[in-house]
């Protein structure tokens, strides 16, 4: 003979039990630990995920089931550390973002084919999420866009303003992004027709070889000129002052 009774009161417990599992591992999947940066890749493939760069004007495009899961296999190579200061990315600056079903957006900045950020937090081993963000997401400047192509200089000498400095890119991983910085600057300059009067004096020379050649961008307090063509920003030589020496040597 069945006692119901008794067999409601043990299917109970086991209900509770059920749902309690099954809600944490709702939770799982909204959750990020930085001091485990591999959980990423469970975000990734559970998720909705766009990539984009902060350098190109093409707009962030959503990822398929298969790219996020390419993605998911080189997050487990990430691993915490502390540079010690914030950094910036070098070009072209990507960025995924994972909208959790929570509401809160997982915010991965690819800052170099090493470095990458998550929420505020370093780690370093992003080779492969470099390699994928490149395959599912290329970017290069045009060739009509005479400042972005300064992106993809090996090298950067300044000379002016009391700011001589040289940034190799082969020297070390902050000489990449600490270009990045002055041509993103420069980028906020738009193209002007050459004024009636003639132009003030210069005050700085930057000289970016890309590619093996020499593209000289000429400084002026509020213009600069690059292959003859001018482009205007107010306060520019002040700005690029004050921005390089922020950023140290």
């Amino acid at each position: 003979m069945i006692q119901v009774g008794r067999a409601k009161s043990t299917l109970l417990p086991i209900l509770v039990l059920s749902l309690a599992l099954g809600m944490a591992a709702g939770c799982a999947e909204t959750s990020f630990d930085p001091e485990r940066p591999r959980s990423l890749g469970r975000l990734l493939v559970a998720n909705e995920t766009v990539i984009g760069a902060t350098d190109c004007t093409d707009p962030s495009t959503g990822l398929a089931e298969a790219e996020r899961r390419q993605l998911a296999r080189a997050a487990e190579a990430l691993v915490p550390y502390d540079p010690g200061s914030p950094l910036e990315s070098q070009y072209p600056g990507y960025y995924i973002k994972i909208r959790l079903p929570n509401g809160d957006t997982l915010n991965i900045h690819l800052q170099s084919p090493d470095r990458v950020e998550i929420n505020g937090r370093y780690n370093r081993g992003g080779q492969g999420l470099w390699e994928v963000a490149r395959e599912v997401y290329p970017v290069l400047p045009g060739d009509d866009d005479l400042l972005g192509q300064l992106f993809l200089a090996d090298s950067l000498v300044i000379a002016g303003m009391g700011l001589d400095r040289t940034y190799r890119v082969s020297d070390n991983d902050t000489a990449a992004w600490r270009i990045a910085r002055v041509v993103r600057l420069l980028r906020e300059s738009v193209y002007c027709e050459p004024p009636a009067s003639t132009l003030e004096r210069p005050v700085a020379s930057l000289v970016f070889t890309v590619g093996g050649h020499d593209r000289v961008v000429t400084v002026y307090p509020n213009l600069l000129e690059i292959d003859g063509e001018l482009f205007w920003q107010s306060n520019l030589a002040m700005i690029l002052g004050s921005n390089l020496n922020a950023g140290g040597e």
